[in-house]
């Protein structure tokens, strides 16, 4: 294992939010890695391939914890097992990705499989090398807690423990947001959503928070119709209220991430510069925050 796998890093390989392609992001995914055992929260379009550039191997990872089914958390999922397979000397799953997700993981898995037949008969399976797909892949589904607002074990192994709680996101339900705690410190994905009792007990105290944000005044000002970003509003934090989720927690340090300045049917919304989207987070929050982007690691330390 280098120095550079040791420890506890957190890389955001997509940072966009919503079903539209963005020029320079790819949808939602990030990882967890703790001492050269990676951990996969999300797969939207391009999260394999940025997994890639990310120089996280394949073997490393040890499970895929799913937010909710919006196609933008999920879009990539086939291509994400698939690549369990060990298609060249060293790669593939070592053992079976652990999938944890809300009700309704199982449906898309079989789905995907079944979408997916020809390629599983003509290519994987043909391959001869290892075993197929669903011996590749567990899958689990959460149940929604009593208490949304009480954190509850999802996955651990004796690299991480992750927690769980409700996320509020309407009209998805159950939305989870994940706690990752390690040796190195601890990690919270908000999850899509407005801020909820949730979020704000799995967030107490944590090392790092990553938490979705929109931009709904920069959307406006750029002629989103007033419907399109009230209803976006109703399910997704403004970058108006990040800031004091934050604070109410007490996290030691902020990224923004599943960024939301789209127009509707764009793929290329005008450019928002980070300051734009930092100064409003300021203004109730007065911890380290940046604004996320493809690729970008954050190494813990305590």
């Amino acid at each position: 294992m280098t120095a550079e796998r040791t420890g506890t890093t957190v890389t955001l390989l997509g940072t966009s939010g919503g079903p539209v392609p963005v020029r320079g992001r790819a949808m939602t995914a990030q990882t967890v890695e703790v001492d050269g055992a990676a951990y996969l929260v999300d797969c939207g379009a391009g999260a394999l391939q940025r997994l890639i550039e990310a120089g996280v191997p394949i073997a490393t990872l040890r499970a895929l914890l799913v937010t909710h089914l919006h196609a933008d958390h999920v879009a990539d999922y086939f291509a994400t097992i698939a690549a369990g397979k060990p298609f060249a000397a060293g790669g593939g799953f070592p053992q079976p990705l652990q999938v944890v997700g809300p009700p309704g993981m199982r449906d898309l898995h079989e789905g995907v499989l079944g979408a997916f037949a020809c390629a599983l008969e003509t290519q994987y399976r043909a391959s001869g090398l290892g075993p197929g797909l669903r011996e590749l892949v567990e899958v689990r589904e959460l149940a929604a807690p009593a208490d949304g607002a009480e954190p509850f074990e999802v996955y651990a192994d004796a690299h991480v423990r992750v927690t769980a709680a409700l996320a509020d996101h309407p009209p998805i339900a159950p939305c989870f947001a994940f706690r990752f705690d390690t040796d190195g410190g601890s990690i919270v994905f908000s999850g899509d959503g407005v801020p909820s009792p949730g979020v704000l007990a799995l967030a107490a105290g944590a090392d790092l928070l990553v938490h979705e944000a929109m931009h709904a005044q920069a959307m406006l000002d750029h002629g989103a119709p007033e419907r399109f970003v009230a209803m976006l509003r109703r399910s997704h934090t403004d970058v108006t209220q990040v800031g004091a989720v934050a604070r109410e927690c007490g996290a030691r340090r902020l990224v923004l991430s599943h960024l939301i300045p789209l127009l509707p049917g764009s793929s290329d919304p005008p450019a928002f510069d980070a300051e734009a989207w930092l100064a409003p987070v300021r203004a109730d929050y007065d911890g380290p925050v940046v604004l996320g982007s493809d690729l970008m690691r954050i190494r813990l330390r305590r």
